[in-house]
């Protein structure tokens, strides 16, 4: 499942396997590929009374960025460090059905998001190193599934370092920064060309 890339940034340790989606049901994620899970997570489906059925997808970690008991979906460029605030596990996304009621019902701060990053604390030997993960959870309240789909994560191996989320390590080349430089040089003689024919 595993497929390193290249950092080009030292520390930064980005690995991004084909999308793998997991329906109704609990997963692991090895973060630094050494035989050990680094973060958990289970479904669990049960009716709490005989009229209310309930499905739950939740994460559990050494830490995981989550203010209370819901995980926060992170925009990208968040800081994931020793400030961020940690929990151990967390909520992310829930359905449930009331029968007598006839309502479905869906919560939960991942509940249907594209593109969130999940912030982790985790081991690696006695270090603590911090990272994200990137994920879709679709959540279908008449079909009463949760699916999440994992796209891809990264860490830094620099104990107590911490990350920006979608951070890969990547740096453009200089050459690549001129270029774009040139790029927006040229829109912007672009558009004051346009303002002056449209003046004219």
């Amino acid at each position: 499942m595993l497929a390193a890339g290249a950092p080009a940034e030292a520390g930064v340790i980005y690995v991004n396997p084909p999308d793998h989606t997991y329906t109704n049901t609990g997963f692991q994620l090895d973060l630094n590929s050494d035989g050990s899970p680094d973060v958990t997570f289970t479904t669990a489906a049960r009716w709490v009374t005989y009229s209310w059925y309930m499905r739950q997808l939740r994460v559990g970690a050494n830490g995981v960025v989550a203010p209370g008991f819901q995980v926060s979906p992170l925009p990208a460029g968040y800081s994931v460090g020793p400030a961020a605030p940690f929990g151990a596990s967390g909520l992310m996304a829930a359905v449930s059905y009331y029968r007598y009621y006839g309502g479905r019902y869906i919560w939960g701060p991942w509940a249907n998001v594209r593109d969130g990053y999940l912030g982790l604390r985790f081991l690696i030997g006695p270090n603590t190193h911090y990272g994200w993960v990137r994920m879709d959870v679709s959540v279908n309240a008449d079909l009463l599934t949760i699916s999440a789909t994992v796209k891809d994560w990264a860490y830094d191996d620099t104990p107590g370092a911490g990350i920006r989320a979608g951070d890969t390590g990547v740096v453009p080349e200089p050459g690549t920064l001129s270029l774009l430089a040139l790029g927006f040089a040229g829109l912007a003689l672009w558009r004051k060309r346009k303002a002056q024919s449209r003046a004219a």
